[in-house]
């Protein structure tokens, strides 16, 4: 599998558990949503599974961890690290994982 269509999964996947939570509230998408994040894993380097995890963590994190530009209205920007530090925590797993 080339590592394009590798990043295509991990950004599914990560598009995928978006919709799980509010406003859109697809639950049934929790049973399968990280499902093409593993098949991207499968046979990777450590580095790359590294890069697809926080790749997967910075698009579901920042899709769903939007309501913090709005705690943090007068540094909207702040929001940022929070989301990086939570992506960082995805690639931990997906580098565990390949």
């Amino acid at each position: 599998m080339s590592i394009g269509s590798r990043i295509v999964l991990s950004a599914l996947s990560a598009i995928l558990a978006i919709l799980v939570y509010a406003p859109f509230s697809l639950h049934w998408f929790a049973l399968f949503a990280w499902l093409p994040l593993l098949v991207s894993l499968q046979g990777v380097k450590l580095v790359q599974a590294w890069r697809l995890g926080l790749l997967h963590g910075f698009i579901f994190f920042g899709g769903t961890m939007g309501w913090l530009t709005k705690v943090f209205s007068a540094m909207p920007w702040a929001a940022v690290p929070l989301v990086c530090v939570m992506a960082v925590f995805v690639g931990g797993f997906a580098l565990g994982y390949a």
